[in-house]
């Protein structure tokens, strides 16, 4: 989960999603949604892939901008 926690918080700073400025705060809200939740490994990796495909979806438009 902290691979998963760490992956998360990079891309939703990459795409200007947290503050900048107070980070963590979100992050705390939204590891206890995920702890509340309790993912098996298969929907943790359904989630890194999603933060894969939006991370891809960023690099493309980027060498095309």
């Amino acid at each position: 989960m902290e691979n998963f926690y760490t992956h998360l918080e990079q891309v939703l700073t990459d795409i200007d999603f947290l503050d900048p400025d107070n980070p963590r705060h979100l992050m705390r809200r939204l590891r206890r949604m995920f702890i509340r939740a309790r993912p098996d490994q298969n929907e943790v990796n359904i989630l890194r892939g999603f933060l894969t495909a939006i991370d891809k979806t960023r690099d493309q438009t980027k060498e095309s901008g």
